[in-house]
C-alpha cells in the first residue's frame, strides 16, 4: 500500500509537470530528435579535435588512475580516432593551459558509452549527441522560465525562438563550447534568481553546480555578477534589510563559490600540481585572447566596437529580431511595475553579455558564436514582445487568429533553415542582402 502510494504521487507529480510544460517537452524533443537523425550531415569545428583528445585523456586518467595509454587502452573493437598514444594525461599536465576541461570529458564520457561500449552512434556523432542534449535542455529552460513567468503563449515563442536560432541551431550540433557555456549560464542565472525570490538555499546550490559546470567549461560565466549586482540592487534597493535574510541563505552562498572553484579543480588535473600559478596562465590565456586586437577595425566608434550589436543584428531573423525590438520596449515599461524585476533581469542578461565586448580594448572574433549567451536572453524577451504583439492584434481579430498569425510568421524562418542545411549557422538576414550581401559588403 505504501509503495503504492509512492508510485502514485511521483506519477502525479510527473502528469502536473507534463500538463504545465507539455509544449516544452514537445518543441525540445523535436528539436533534439530532428538533431539525432541529421546529426551525421554536420563535420566537427576547429576547436574539437583537441577537446576530443584531452577529454579522452582526462577521462581514461579518472577511470583508471593512469597518466599514459598502454597497448590495452587500444585493443577495444571501437577505439574514437580522437584517443591517439601521444595526447595522454601526461602531456595534457604539462600543456593544458587554455580553456577548462570538464565538457571535454562529458562529452568524451558519451563517445565512452555510445560508440566505444555500445556502437549504437558514429564516433564523431556521439561527442556530439552531448552537445545536442544540453543544448535542447537549454531550449526546456527557456519556454520553462517564461511560460511560468509570462504564460504559455510567451513560452512558446520564446522556445521557437531559441530552437529556430540559425547559429544556435547550428552550432549546438557541432561547438562542444559555445551553446553549452550558454545553456550552463542559463540555468546558473535562473536558479539563482529563483533562490532570491523563494528565499530557498537549494536553488542557490542548485545555481552553483551549474555555474560550477559554466565554469568548467568556459569563463564566460565570471561576468555573471555584472547581471546579478545590478538586478539584486534594483530589486531590493539599498536600504535593503539584510538582517532578514535567513542563515541557511548565508551558508548556501558561502558555499557557492567553494563548490565553483572545487569542481574546476578536481576535474583539472593540470592544475593540481601548482594550483595558482597555472590558473593565473589560464586567466592569461582569456585575457589575451579577449583584450586588446581590433579585429574589427572599421566598427570602431570612439574607441567602442559596433561591431557584435551590428552582427547581432544581421544574424538574427527578422521575425525574431522584430519580436525583440518589442519586447525589449514592453520589459522597460514592465520594470517599475514588476515586484521580481524579472523583465530587467533578463534585459541585463541580454545587454551585458553584448556590452562586455563592446567596450574599448575588448576583442571578438568569428563573429558572435563566442557570446552565446545572449540568444537565451533574446529569444525571452522575444517571447514577452509576442505577447504584447498579440494583445494588440486582439483588438481588431480573435485572439487565436492573432496567435496563429505569429505563429506563422516562424514558417519561412523554418524553411530557410531547411535550405541552409547543414550550415545554418552562416545565416544572414535581409538588412544586408543575405548571405551574399554580406559577402559582397565584406562584412
Amino acid at each position: 500500500m505504501i509503495k503504492s502510494s509512492k508510485s502514485t504521487k511521483w506519477l502525479d507529480k510527473i502528469g502536473s509537470f507534463l500538463k504545465f510544460y507539455w509544449v516544452g517537452v514537445l518543441i525540445s524533443l523535436i528539436f533534439f530528435v530532428v538533431g539525432i537523425i541529421t546529426l551525421s550531415h554536420y563535420g566537427n569545428n576547429i576547436d574539437e579535435p583537441m577537446h576530443f583528445e584531452k577529454g579522452n585523456a582526462y577521462l581514461d586518467f579518472f577511470l583508471t588512475g593512469r597518466e599514459k595509454y598502454t597497448d590495452a587502452d587500444f585493443t577495444s573493437k571501437r577505439i574514437s580516432e580522437w584517443k591517439y598514444r601521444g595526447f595522454d594525461t601526461a602531456f595534457f599536465l604539462k600543456t593544458d593551459c587554455c580553456h577548462p576541461s570538464l565538457n571535454d570529458i562529458l562529452a568524451a564520457g558519451t563517445n565512452r558509452v555510445l560508440y566505444g561500449q555500445f556502437g549504437i552512434m558514429g564516433d564523431l556523432e556521439s561527442y556530439h549527441v552531448f552537445e545536442l542534449f544540453i543544448s535542447t535542455l537549454l531550449i526546456f529552460l527557456v519556454f520553462a522560465m517564461i511560460r511560468r513567468r509570462y504564460g504559455i503563449f510567451a513560452g512558446t515563442i520564446a522556445s521557437l525562438s531559441i530552437a529556430l536560432y540559425p547559429l544556435f541551431y547550428g552550432e549546438a550540433r557541432f561547438n562542444i563550447k559555445d551553446p553549452i557555456e550558454a545553456s550552463f549560464f542559463a540555468f546558473t542565472l535562473y536558479f539563482f534568481y529563483l533562490g532570491v525570490e523563494k528565499a530557498r538555499a537549494k536553488y542557490f546550490l542548485i545555481s552553483s553546480i551549474f555555474c560550477a559546470l559554466a565554469f568548467g567549461t568556459k569563463f564566460n560565466i565570471i561576468f555573471l555578477p555584472f547581471i546579478i549586482i545590478p538586478y539584486l540592487l534594483v530589486r531590493f534597493g539599498f536600504s535593503f534589510n539584510f538582517k532578514k535574510i535567513p542563515k541557511r541563505i548565508y551558508l548556501s552562498l558561502f558555499i557557492y563559490p567553494i563548490i565553483v572553484l572545487g569542481v574546476n579543480f578536481i576535474f583539472r588535473p593540470y592544475l593540481w600540481q601548482d594550483p595558482i600559478n597555472r590558473f593565473l596562465s589560464v586567466a592569461q590565456y582569456y585575457k589575451d585572447i579577449g583584450t586588446g586586437t581590433d579585429y574589427q577595425s572599421a566598427f570602431l566608434k570612439f574607441g567602442w566596437n559596433t561591431y557584435p550589436t551590428f552582427f547581432v543584428g544581421i544574424s538574427t531573423p527578422l521575425i525574431i529580431l522584430g519580436l525583440f525590438l518589442v519586447g525589449v520596449v514592453i520589459a522597460l515599461f514592465r520594470v517599475k511595475r514588476e515586484k521580481d524585476k524579472f523583465s530587467f533581469l533578463i534585459l541585463l542578461w541580454f545587454a551585458i553579455t553584448i556590452l562586455r565586448v563592446s567596450i574599448p580594448g575588448t576583442s571578438i572574433y568569428g563573429g558572435v558564436r563566442q557570446i552565446m549567451e545572449y540568444v537565451p536572453a533574446m529569444a525571452a524577451i522575444s517571447g514577452l514582445g509576442a505577447l504584447y504583439l498579440r494583445s494588440l492584434l486582439s483588438r481588431y481579430i480573435n485572439i487565436k487568429l492573432a496567435s496563429i498569425i505569429i505563429f506563422a510568421a516562424f514558417v519561412p524562418l523554418m524553411a530557410t533553415l531547411v535550405r541552409l542545411h547543414p550550415n545554418e549557422n552562416l545565416f544572414i538576414n535581409s538588412l544586408v542582402g543575405g548571405l551574399k550581401g554580406a559577402t559582397e559588403k565584406k562584412i
